[in-house]
Order: structure tokens, then sequence, then C-alpha cells
């Protein structure tokens, strides 16, 4: 019998992909001004509250079709926002909720900015403002549909949080501002014991990996997704994988 003490923690949804990681499909509670719904990615508009966030991969009320600008798009992922009568929309990303989807660091945020060519008026336009903990980053102004869409490139590395302002310029209704392939890139290489995604391999992973290595099977649903603890990919959470995991766990941070 297993002696190992299980533990009440959250589990974390460990991914060996190298990226990048698509805001649209962000997994963590957003909050902000364009975040108010509690279904992410900012799908719909609910019962009649002010337009937030979309995602592009999700169009909403506000976006029946995919994002795209005069010269790129449409884009398979992304983000829009539709400041309408308050004029500014917001969306906070917690970043180490996005950190524990993955086994490699978060790198840069990357976007190309630009006004929606199809929904919106020819006029109006924005500023597109990146906080990276609450500090300004990147500003940049589109002066309106028929203006180059422009990239952004702004550093998450040791960040907390990721927040995307847009304040419209012009007439409120039909600023459609969109931030095509928000994404945030990723770097190094992995590290599959880091199960909380803090590029340490800490008593945190071990609490994780006991809770799973009670449980056995991959296929039983109180597995956490994808099975992260599973190190060498055979199905199970047993021995073969604790002697993979202890490696790491006394090195403490990953390679």
């Amino acid at each position: 019998m297993k002696t190992i003490l299980a533990c009440t923690c959250l589990f974390a949804t460990a991914s060996h992909a190298a990226g990048p990681i698509f805001l649209s499909d962000y997994l963590g509670a957003p909050t902000g001004t364009a975040a108010v719904a509690a279904n992410p990615p900012y799908t719909s508009i609910p019962n009649g509250a002010l337009p937030y966030g979309f995602g592009v991969d999700c169009p909403g009320t506000f976006a029946s079709s995919q994002i795209g600008f005069q010269d790129a798009g449409p884009f398979a992922k992304g983000i829009g926002q539709h400041p309408f009568q308050s004029g500014q929309k917001r969306i906070d990303f917690d970043l180490g909720a996005i950190r524990v989807h993955t086994t490699y660091d978060l790198a840069v945020f990357l976007a190309r900015v630009g006004v929606d060519l199809s929904t919106s008026t020819a006029n109006n336009g924005g500023v597109f403002t990146v906080l990276v903990d609450n500090v300004v980053q990147s500003q940049t102004s589109i002066g309106g549909r028929n203006s180059p869409s422009i990239p952004v490139a702004v550093s998450v590395v040791g960040a907390s949080q990721l927040s995307l302002v847009t304040t419209a310029t012009g007439q409120f209704n039909s600023n459609h501002l969109c931030w095509g392939i928000a994404s945030v890139s990723l770097i190094g290489g992995p590290c599959p014991a880091d199960l909380d995604g803090d590029r340490l391999v800490n008593d945190e992973d071990f609490s994780r990996f006991a809770r799973a290595y009670n449980i056995l099977d991959c296929a039983d649903p109180a597995m956490p997704a994808d099975c992260p603890a599973d190190l060498n990919d055979d199905q199970f959470v047993d021995d073969a994988d604790f002697t993979l995991f202890v490696v790491p766990y006394n090195e403490l941070v990953c390679p």
C-alpha cells in the first residue's frame, strides 16, 4: 500500500509544449473593467452589461467575425476590446495562472495592435497601453481602421501581472480596438518535475506529486488534467515517476 500522504492543494495542468500561449485561451480568472464575465475568454455580453473583451476565436455580440486589420489578418487568435461609453477598458492577466500551464519560462508579450476593419467606423481609433505589474511598458496610438497596425513586444520575465488597456479616440461607438495574436512567448527548456510552473522543484511540487501518486492511474477522474506527474508517460504515477522526480527535487532549480 502506498504511504505518501495526499494533500488538498490545487493542481496545475502542466504542458510540455513550447508555446506560445495565446491570451484568448487564458484559463485563469481575468479581472478588470474589460473582463467582468465568469466565462473566459470574454465571449459575449451578459444581460445588457457594458461590452468587455472578447476572444477572436470565441466571438461575442460585438465581434461576429474574426479580428482583422486593413494591412493584416484575419487572426486565428487574439483579444478584442470595445471601450464603448466608458472610453476605456482594461483586462488584467495573472501571469501565475499562466505559468502553471507550462513547464517553460514566460518571456515576452507579443501582439499586433490595430482597429478592426470590418466592425469599426473610419475615424475611430484608440491608444493601446501595456502595463507589467502596473508599470506602463508600451503605449501605441492607432488613428482608425485605415491606419497601419503596429507590432508590440514587452518583456514579462519574472512579472506577476500583465494588463492590456485600450482608450478610445474619436466617437465611443464602434471602437473595436484589437490585440491580434496576443500571446506570451516561452523560453527555457522543459522541466517536467516543476508541477506548479515556478521554475523550482520544491515542496509544493512534492505535494502535487504525492497527490497524483496516491491516485496512481492517469485515467482516474480525480487525476489532474493531462496527468503532469506521469513523468515517463506510461499513464501511471508510480515509483518509476518518483525516481525521475526526486533528481530535480534534490537539485531544487530547474535545469
